[in-house]
């Protein structure tokens, strides 16, 4: 049997590498604690309660994520969403509970989670009601972030949304804040004043499939941006498909609203019409017609 790497966290805890997952700029590297090089009466405590662990910011748990970047170009960016992310927590948010340098590379450490809602829609194993209703814990979070911190997501797709499995219960939370656009100070003014960083928006970057047609046209990006994206979602949740023509570009679709006529015609079909009607209203091509406030989104989804 090949011998699998380690990672040792805080020159204290030592983790194998079961597996590496592959992204455009980054990489995802899922670990198993293996043994401490030095125990304590608390270690062994958080490691075997689940209930102590979620007390603390960052319990050495058994199964750990890390997030890091493939190249140091990135490192910038890389630092700018540890930043955002560490000052996040709350109700569907995947948290952030340490950023570590370990071997010279620095990594996101994070709770390690099943699968992602791409998986669920592709097993089919779960009623569209129901999966709709996964998402009340994530629109929760970004909800109440939003209306503390004026944050907006800008890459809310199902490989973002991730999903614990406890036995029969399933909990979605959202991940991956690096695109995130300030719109209100998330940082102390001396945090903001030391920071190098640029909190703007990063137009053109994002999952073409799910991005509002104004951020193809304009830098400005707000909270009906994620709601569109949200809506894209629940339009693929219902149908199993995405309203686009794969044989034209899906930017000349956003940005003349031929999507949104697709999507009106293929919604047409469900007898059943306030989740189709609620899509429409998320995806709206005219922002002035598109709803504009999660809770409103919350109110529709719990009484489906």
């Amino acid at each position: 049997m090949e011998k699998k790497s380690i990672l040792i966290v805080d020159q204290l805890y030592k983790y194998e590498i079961d597996q590496v997952l592959e992204g455009g700029m980054g990489r995802v590297y899922l670990l198993t604690r293996k043994s401490n090089i030095g125990e304590s009466s608390l270690d062994n405590n958080l490691y075997e309660k689940s209930f102590l662990q979620d007390a603390f910011k960052f319990p050495y748990r058994k199964k750990l994520a890390a997030k890091t970047i493939k190249e140091n170009s990135l490192l910038r960016d890389f630092e700018r969403e540890c930043i955002i992310w560490l000052g996040l927590n709350g109700v569907g948010i995947a948290p952030l509970l340490k950023v570590a340098k370990i071997n010279g590379i620095i990594y996101a450490l994070m709770p390690r989670y099943s699968y992602s809602l791409r998986d669920l829609l592709r097993s089919q194993v779960i009623g569209k009601t129901e999966l709709a209703k996964l998402l009340i814990a994530p629109i929760t979070g970004l909800s109440n972030i939003h209306i503390t911190k004026g944050l907006v997501h800008q890459d809310i797709k199902p490989e973002n949304l991730l999903c614990f499995e406890d036995g029969k219960n399933i909990s979605i939370f959202l991940s991956d804040w690096g695109i995130a656009n300030l719109q209100a100070n998330l940082l102390s003014k001396a945090s903001l004043i030391s920071s190098k960083f640029t909190f703007q928006t990063m137009v053109g970057f994002g999952t073409l499939p799910y991005m509002a047609p104004e951020r193809l046209l304009s830098y400005s990006s707000t909270i009906s941006a994620d709601i569109f994206s949200f809506g894209i979602v629940f339009f693929e949740i219902l149908t199993g498909e995405l309203p686009y023509n794969i044989s034209k570009p899906i930017d000349n679709q956003l940005v003349n609203g031929e999507y949104y006529f697709a999507a009106k015609k293929i919604l047409s079909g469900y007898s059943s019409r306030k989740f189709p009607e609620a899509i429409l209203l998320m995806i709206h091509p005219q922002l002035e017609k598109r709803i504009q406030c999660y809770k409103d989104i919350l109110r529709i989804i719990k009484s489906l």
